[in-house]
């Protein structure tokens, strides 16, 4: 999940920053231990804003073993990995937000 609003006006990141917000949160993420699958599809999507996101997080707390990711010279909050899952466990987390485009 990656902050669209990072894109737009008030912030106006460039799509190479945010592609490294992603891979960021990937990598922090991967050097966690668990067993993987053997095929993982990733799909990056998006939430409109820093809220969204930190409810997301605060939602996937309890069952969704994820990584929320603060980009640390400002200080914001940019993206979420989630490990992988089965389309099946994290759908109802996820199925209200689109593609990032």
């Amino acid at each position: 999940m990656l902050r669209k609003n990072l894109s737009q006006a008030l912030f106006s990141w460039q799509v190479d920053t945010l592609v490294a917000q992603a891979c960021h949160t990937a990598t922090a993420h991967s050097c966690l231990p668990r067993q993987e699958p053997e095929h993982v599809l990733k799909v990056i999507l998006e939430t409109p804003e820093e809220m969204a996101l930190k409810e997301l997080a605060e939602t996937l707390q309890q069952n969704i073993d994820h990584m929320l990711w603060l980009e640390q010279r400002e200080n914001i909050t940019t993206c979420i990995a989630l490990r992988p899952y089965s389309k099946g466990e994290v759908t109802q987390y996820v199925e209200k937000f689109q593609l990032f485009k």
